[in-house]
């Protein structure tokens, strides 16, 4: 349901509210990851275009650095898995693998292995053609429409307690030890909108490989062929329109807000601060833009497909 008691109040777009007793965690890929769905598990890829991205991680606003070459696993021992959703090849480009491809391999700066969500949701949506030979096009599962640059994993929980137990544990080659949540926290930070609004309650992690400025026009080029080549792909070109098409609808409790680039939440960072001086929220300037610094790359499934 609609936050329309705090959105007429600070004409500022909230997430609806969950229902009563729904207790959800969400994993949120911002940008050049790849994902690798397998009967098991779906492993997040983040592709490694050097120096020209940032690679964070964590709770929303407390995301930190990721390590190069770091291997995490997140562990959900409560979430419900009666269902699975599958990556959808028109959202996003998705080839088919006979083979995972090496987790810690040169191609991926970090990868995190994660649940099989039960459903899978695409945002930030740019209409893309992809051209090349009749090969490699066929190892593609369907036919892309779009790219996509944002992935939301929406994993259904049994119990509110179950957050407690939500966990994302990994080190690098190196032996650099990473968690989430941070060491010096207690737990996830949940939102509760049961203690004013009767509804349910939700959590996330952020995920970014996202880059520090604006990028060039051969970026997104960059970032296909970086994560194809990963995938044993080769010779594939793309074309992205920078109109992006309308988006899907937003799963309850999470925010429009979530789903934005580093350069938009700096700007809500900048409305929040006026906001502290003037007690007054501009929202003259709209969120979203074309896909001149959009971020995006291939997926995978590996056969047969479950």
């Amino acid at each position: 349901m609609p936050n329309n008691k705090i959105n007429s109040t600070f004409n500022f777009e909230l997430p609806s509210i969950p229902n009563t007793g729904t207790t959800t965690f969400f994993v949120v890929l911002h940008g050049a990851i790849g994902l690798v769905e397998s009967k098991d598990d779906i492993r997040a890829h983040l592709v490694d275009m050097e120096g020209d991205h940032l690679y964070l991680a964590g709770s929303w606003f407390a995301e930190r650095p990721i390590p190069k070459g770091l291997v995490a696993t997140l562990t959900c021992p409560g979430i419900d898995d009666g269902s699975r959703d599958k990556l959808d090849g028109s959202q996003n480009p998705v080839f088919k693998l006979d083979k995972a491809p090496d987790d810690a391999g040169p191609a991926f700066y970090a990868t995190f292995i994660l649940p099989r969500p039960s459903k899978i949701h695409y945002f930030n949506r740019f209409p893309v053609a992809i051209s090349g030979d009749a090969a490699s096009l066929g190892k593609l599962a369907g036919k892309p429409e779009t790219v996509t640059e944002v992935h939301v994993l929406e994993y259904a929980l049994k119990d509110s307690a179950d957050f407690a137990s939500i966990q994302a544990v990994g080190k690098t080659s190196a032996g650099t030890g990473w968690r989430f949540p941070d060491p010096g926290v207690t737990g996830l930070d949940v939102t509760d909108w049961g203690r004013r609004f009767n509804g349910g309650a939700a959590a996330a992690l952020h995920i970014f490989n996202f880059p520090q400025t604006t990028p060039t026009d051969t970026h997104n080029q960059e970032e296909f062929e970086n994560g194809a080549k990963a995938f044993g792909v080769t010779g594939l070109s793309i074309a992205v329109d920078p109109n992006p098409v309308a988006d899907n609808s937003l799963p309850d409790g999470l925010s429009p807000w979530e789903i934005t680039g580093l350069a938009q939440r700096e700007l809500l960072l900048k409305r929040f601060a006026n906001f502290l001086r003037v007690a007054s929220f501009d929202t003259s300037q709209a969120v979203g833009g074309t896909c001149k610094g959009c971020c995006a790359a291939a997926s995978a499934t590996l056969l047969p497909r479950h």
